[in-house]
This record gives structure tokens, C-alpha cells and sequence, in this order.
């Protein structure tokens, strides 16, 4: 699929704001457009075109983006919506909630893929049963 197949998961508005959040993490991880461009497999034009909104953007190009950015995707996504939700006054008390939820899970998740990485428990050894 190139880049101008892509599927539209996300409304315009919701795509703006993704776009800025992906491009605030991209800055604050000292990346360059052509850095995520690369790692997605896609033009710089077209990263551009993400971060302002203006492309339409599938849950595959973002999953691909937040394993660049080293996040969860959700965290894309709540990072994009929280503004809103804090507007929408009703749900203000969930916030925190919901802010504490999603680092617990980024947590466990981090020391899931830090555990894999070492070899840990489930690996197969070399005579291809798994270690105890």
C-alpha cells in the first residue's frame, strides 16, 4: 500500500490532534521528521502531512509511529484526548484515573520487554524446552 491507499481510522479532528501529539513526542525525543519517516516506511512529506493532520492515518501506521516514539499506542491516543475530555467537564474526575492506569500498564509492559530481552522465563534453551 503507498501513501495515498491508506485507510482513515480516525475523524479530522481526532487526526489533528494525534498529529500533534505524535510530532510533541517525536521534538521531545529529538527526532527528525526523516528519522520517523524512515522507521515507517514512509515519506517525509507524508510525516509532515500526519503531524498537522492532513493524512488520513490507520491503526497500522500508528502502531508503527508509537513503537518509534517507544510508546504505547494508547498513550498516542490519550495524549490526543485528554484536552477534550478535561473540557467535557463530566468526565474530568476520570482523568487521573485514567492517567495512572495507562503508566501502570506502560510499566508492566516496559518490564515485559525488558525480561524477553534478557532471556527470561519462556525462553527455549538450547535444546528447545522452555527455562524454568
Amino acid at each position: 500500500m503507498n501513501d495515498t491507499e491508506q485507510t482513515d481510522n480516525f475523524p479530522l479532528q481526532e487526526r489533528k490532534k494525534l498529529g500533534e501529539a505524535i510530532q510533541k513526542l517525536r521534538l521531545e525525543r529529538d527526532l527528525h521528521q526523516k528519522d520517523l519517516a524512515s522507521a515507517i516506511k514512509k515519506s517525509v512529506a507524508t510525516v509532515s502531512l500526519i503531524e498537522s493532520g492532513k493524512h488520513p492515518l490507520d491503526y497500522a501506521i500508528l502502531v508503527a509511529i508509537a513503537r518509534r516514539l517507544d510508546v504505547n499506542p494508547l498513550r498516542l491516543i490519550w495524549d490526543a484526548q485528554r484536552e477534550t475530555l478535561s473540557q467535557q467537564g463530566g468526565l474530568e474526575p476520570l482523568i487521573p484515573v485514567f492517567d495512572t492506569l495507562l503508566t501502570k500498564f506502560e510499566e508492566i509492559e516496559s518490564e515485559s520487554t525488558k525480561k524477553k530481552r534478557k532471556g527470561g522465563r519462556g525462553q527455549p534453551e538450547a535444546n528447545g524446552r522452555p527455562k524454568r
